[in-house]
């Protein structure tokens, strides 16, 4: 983007989901990419040598769901991953839809827990500043912090 008239590739397109890329974040110093799926998971990829991506985890050590994943933020100090998820399908399910993941070693990150608020699918996710409140969007229309 040194140009933004005329933006350039920097390698290949980054491949290793089974189905439709939905989301992508970098982490604040922005040598971590987490990308999110309709293959109800979440990717994270090593990219300080952006022309040399490595894909740090996926199949048993990736970032998993039960649904697609429709959004991915980092918090502040890159430690924490959130994903909203469209888990819970059918309407009315009492099944939450945000994941907290730690990803300190993003080659193998920890499942945290699934903050609750929700009825329906999270599309939007985003820590504050400081990284002390997450923020998330719904399909069932509200905000939650």
């Amino acid at each position: 983007m040194s140009d933004p008239a005329h933006p350039a590739l920097l390698g290949q397109p980054l491949e290793g989901h089974d189905n439709v890329v939905n989301a992508v974040a970098f982490s604040p110093r922005g040598h971590l990419l987490a990308s999110g799926s309709s293959d109800d998971s979440a990717s994270l990829w090593n990219v300080a040598k952006p022309a040399q991506p490595k894909l740090l985890s996926q199949g048993q050590q990736a970032v998993t769901a039960t649904g697609a994943v429709w959004t991915v933020a980092f918090s502040p100090d890159a430690s924490t991953l959130a994903m909203g998820t469209d888990t819970g399908y059918p309407q009315n399910s009492t099944e939450d839809y945000l994941y907290l993941w730690n990803v300190i070693d993003p080659a193998r990150p920890v499942y945290l827990s699934e903050p609750t608020g929700h009825g329906g699918p999270v599309y939007a996710v985003a820590f504050s500043p400081k990284g002390s409140i997450l923020a998330s969007g719904s399909a069932d229309q509200t905000i939650c912090l």
